[in-house]
């Protein structure tokens, strides 16, 4: 967890409730709430909750385990010898393999952190890196379980610093506060999404047809 972003109060109790009522299991992660950098409200995560789903989609590239969240139990990430340093900007995806080989994965449905996104965090300013090392984590688990019908799926999941990435973003991220209902974070991003690609027919459509709609009530978190 970074500095910078915000546990939420029960989040501790919940996770060990959790591992204490599921003695297969050996780790236990939650959903996140995403803001920028500036704490404007985005949306949220939506992460599979069950083993077996977790573990395809990380099978994949798809981390849907998210490392700011995670508790877990000491022995088992001593059994494991914990973090590989061959493995850097993949350490997360890599021991989540390992460790299920050993026991069970699970997602709390529970928003548990505040999360905050910005293009100079690691994943942000190291993306191709990350995808590199994710890619050879993959590989290196599928070699392990004998898996031949594989494939790979990372995609990058926010802005990089560079004029492309930020257009991209800067849309993705107004639809997603305006599904939410951050009125105010969808506004920026519109207006930010026309000064980047003024025109661009994306940026215009972001802008004037989520002034002109509501999205549906129960997708809603909040209405600013």
């Amino acid at each position: 967890m970074d500095a910078n972003d915000i546990c939420l109060p029960d989040w501790f109790a919940k996770q060990v409730s959790f591992l204490d009522q599921n003695s297969r299991y050996v780790l236990i992660g939650g959903c996140i709430a995403t803001m920028d950098a500036d704490a404007r409200p985005i949306g949220s995560t939506q992460i599979p909750t069950e083993h077996e789903k977790i573990d395809t989609q990380n099978l994949r590239g798809t981390v849907s385990v998210l490392q700011p969240t995670v508790m877990i139990r000491r022995e088992v990430v001593l059994k494991c010898d914990g973090h590989l340093t061959d493995m850097i900007a993949a350490e997360d995806l890599d021991l989540w393999f390992r460790m299920a080989e050993i026991g069970r994965l699970a997602n709390l449905p529970d928003i548990v952190l505040k999360y905050r996104i910005h293009d100079q965090s690691i994943s942000g300013s190291k993306q191709h890196k990350q995808r590199e090392m994710r890619r050879l984590s993959c590989e290196a688990a599928w070699a392990r379980r004998g898996l031949t019908d594989t494939r790979f799926d990372y995609g990058e999941w926010r802005m990089d610093g560079s004029l492309d990435s930020r257009r991209t973003f800067c849309r993705s991220y107004g639809w997603q506060a305006w599904q939410h209902g951050h009125r105010a974070t969808w506004r920026h991003y519109a207006l930010c999404s026309v000064a980047l690609a003024p025109f661009s027919k994306g940026a215009w459509k972001l802008l004037i047809a989520g002034a002109m709609k509501r999205p549906p009530a129960s997708s809603r978190a909040s209405d600013e």
